[in-house]
This record gives structure tokens, sequence and C-alpha cells, in this order.
């Protein structure tokens, strides 16, 4: 994985933190174990940022929402539900929401597993993304953008099966209070 982890940085990735450098394990640009097999995959902001699963991939602004499934990456259909939900932040860093779903190539990942992670970055060059959250179902996560509009992120439910799994959701980005 430490191999995985300096060929994240050739491709233009910066760390994965979670309250300090490296913390982040949901994906390789966190911290690295020395195994040759480890079947893991990287996070949602390091996913955008390479522009994998474009065809998955939604963004919300304000105001809008989003209900239905999130794919975990090991279930990516081209052009099917999202993988990537990007919360667009008017200024500042964006969020990034998807489905940690541990099973297939991602078995391996050591935090957040079948979960619905969100990670912070900022810009589209090199820097840091930072986990943010993970929810399992009935979970919650709020923040205030730098426009003073709320976005809200709901794990409805989460379904595990290798095969099909995906987690519901419901995101939205509007007014206080709304």
């Amino acid at each position: 994985s430490a191999q995985l982890h300096e060929i994240g940085h050739n491709l233009g990735l910066a760390h994965s933190n979670e309250a300090g450098t490296y913390k982040d394990q949901t994906g390789f640009m966190g911290y690295s174990y020395s195994r040759d097999d480890q079947n893991m995959c990287f996070n949602n902001a390091k996913n955008w940022q390479l522009g994998w699963f474009d065809d998955a991939a939604i963004t919300i602004g304000s105001p809008g929402s989003y209900t239905g499934p999130l794919k975990g990456q090991i279930n990516y259909v081209g052009g099917g539900d999202p993988v990537i939900i990007k919360i667009d932040n008017p200024s500042g860093a964006d969020y990034y929401v998807g489905f940690n779903h541990d099973a297939k190539h991602n078995s391996d990942t050591n935090e957040g597993q079948n979960q619905v992670t969100i990670q912070e970055y900022t810009g589209s060059g090199y820097s840091a993304s930072e986990l943010l959250a993970k929810l399992s179902a009935g979970g919650t996560w709020e923040k205030l953008l730098s426009d003073g509009k709320l976005a809200k992120v709901t794990v409805n439910s989460i379904n595990t099966d290798p095969e099909n799994g995906a987690a519901q959701v419901t995101v939205t980005v509007g007014t206080i209070g709304k």
C-alpha cells in the first residue's frame, strides 16, 4: 500500500488527513501499511480530483438536493447511480460524500467501513483532504457554508451486499432551517 500511496503523489494527490497528517485511513493517501496486497481505494475527494467516476458524480449547489442511492466505487456502473456527491461551497473548501463499501477491491479499508464518508478538499491541485465524518444508517452531518446556507447529509439506510450494496442518502443545500 505504501507503493500506491507514492503513486498517488505522482498523480498529484496530497495526503488524506483526519485531525492530523495521514490519519484518514479510508483510502491510500492516509496512513500506508506495509502490505503488498491491500484491497483499498482512494477517498472521495481524491477520486474527484483525479476525474475518476465523472459520469457517476454529481454536484449539489444552493439550493439543491438529492435523495437516492449512493454506490460504493466497487459497484460503479458508468452513467449509473452516483459514486461521489460534491457539495459546492461558494468560497472555500468543497465537501465530497461517498459510500466506503467494504467489499471486493475495497475489502481492506481500515476506517469507515460500510459508512458514508465526507471529506473536505480545497481547490483542484495539490492539496490535502480532511476526513470530517463517518456516518452509519440514521446518521446526519451538517455544515454551514460560506454563503450562510446549510448543507446536510442524512444516511437513510445502508445495504452492504457486495453486488448491489449502496447507501440511501439525502443531501440538501439550502437556507438555514430548510
